[in-house]
């Protein structure tokens, strides 16, 4: 029994399922171990048994573990028993160079499944929103309480469709894609939540959406990331960016959102920034633009605003075209260059539609003139406390207001 195609065929069914499931393609290397070893485990036929009995002893399934002492003896067949012992999954997936593709990322490996497309979300979320809305009138109409609970709605629409999978839209729950549906109302019960059929009439459900814009000014963020941490971000220190796009379709849920990503890059960074960008385009980024600039290796600091000053010529010409060629809804920049007060400011006073724009990114940094747009109604949002992008606690000393020094505080 050749146990590599046995392996190969396992990886490649269980990648496949989690992309049809997530509707994207990369996928996280994490995730994809667990489910090349259950799938493992549901095909291991006797003669598979035989085989690894032979450099594992008796086979129990229940605590097989997707080592490098499973997989070692028969993907890297010319290695020593110390070397397998030591083999992790990244390993494993390396010995399938025609399934897989390994695209390391700052919030840990992602992995491209060749030749697998993702299903388009836009069709499915079509599909999915329409189905909820049917399934919401034929329930609504037999019963006389205006609204149900989501667990029985979620019961519903399993039936209603087998492939049922939210999953495939990048939500993490049934409530959490209700909450970006409009024309869904939602209540808490006490402790249980009930989903009815929102008012909205026909005609205004079936009008298009407006466009918003996140526009993320990589250079200026991570710059102020450096300075608040003293030192050059860990992988673990870096944004989310996936959280602050979903923050953005939660808190605006009535808009389409398209995230763009501003890069600048040297021509010797092109590559290395290759699965950083496949993950951006994974968590749901529209478009990354990688702006070229040149890098003087002999002045850092030259390097760096030179940096800022190209990632700031790009955000500055992206906003130009919304305002004089675009009708948003909403427009939220991540970033805190002073530069950009007079672009906002004209956006502010756009109207036909009067669109909501915002600045995202680390409030105590932001400068006076761009604070100053509060009055007109610029929105200034905290990319660390309100959308919760790092996984970890920054530690930033943010100056407080007199009037946030409560009693609790001082006794």
């Amino acid at each position: 029994m050749d146990l590599r195609d046995f392996f190969g065929k396992a990886l490649f069914d269980a990648a496949k399922q989690m992309v049809r499931d997530q509707g994207k393609n990369p996928v996280f290397a994490a995730p994809l171990a667990v489910r090349v070893l259950g799938r493992i485990k549901e095909t291991l036929r006797p003669e598979v048994q035989k085989t690894l009995s032979k450099t594992l002893g008796i086979v129990d399934t229940s605590k097989l573990k997707l080592t490098g002492d499973l997989f070692g003896p028969h993907l890297y067949p010319d290695g020593t028993h110390s070397e397998w012992s030591r083999m992790k999954f990244r390993q494993f997936l390396d010995a399938f160079p025609e399934i897989v593709e390994i695209l390391p990322g700052h919030s840990g490996d992602m992995v491209r499944v060749l030749n697998v497309e993702a299903d388009d979300r836009g069709e499915i979320n079509t599909l999915y929103r329409s189905l909820l809305l049917r399934t919401l009138e034929e329930q609504l109409s037999r019963t006389s309480d205006s609204f149900i609970p989501i667990s029985q709605l979620a019961i519903w629409l399993g039936k209603a469709n087998k492939t049922f999978n939210i999953a495939r839209l990048g939500y993490s729950s049934l409530l959490e894609w209700l909450q970006n549906v409009p024309e869904v109302q939602i209540q808490r019960d006490g402790v249980d939540i009930r989903v009815g059929r929102s008012s909205i009439p026909i005609e205004e459900e079936q009008t298009e959406k407006l466009t918003a814009y996140l526009l993320v000014d990589s250079s200026d963020i991570l710059a102020a990331l450096h300075e608040i941490i003293g030192s050059k971000p860990s992988p673990s220190q870096l944004p989310d960016w996936g959280k602050v796009l979903q923050f953005c379709r939660n808190k605006w849920p009535q808009f389409d959102w398209k995230g763009h990503y501003f890069l600048a890059s040297s021509p010797s960074e092109n590559k290395p920034l290759e699965s950083f960008i496949h993950y951006l385009e994974a968590v749901g980024f529209k478009k990354v633009w990688r702006i070229a600039f040149e890098e003087d290796l002999s002045d850092f600091e030259r390097s760096r605003q030179e940096r800022r000053r190209s990632t700031y010529l790009g955000i500055e010409k992206a906003l130009a075209h919304i305002r004089d060629q675009g009708r948003p809804g909403a427009v939220i920049v991540a970033s805190h260059n002073a530069d950009l007060f007079t672009l906002l400011q004209q956006l502010l006073r756009k109207t036909d539609p009067k669109p909501t724009v915002g600045a995202l990114a680390f409030v105590e940094r932001f400068p006076s003139t761009l604070s100053s747009l509060k009055r007109e109604g610029l929105v200034l949002m905290d990319i660390e406390r309100e959308c919760h992008a790092f996984k970890i606690g920054l530690g930033r000393r943010v100056g407080l207001a007199p009037d946030d020094i409560t009693a609790d505080d001082i006794l």
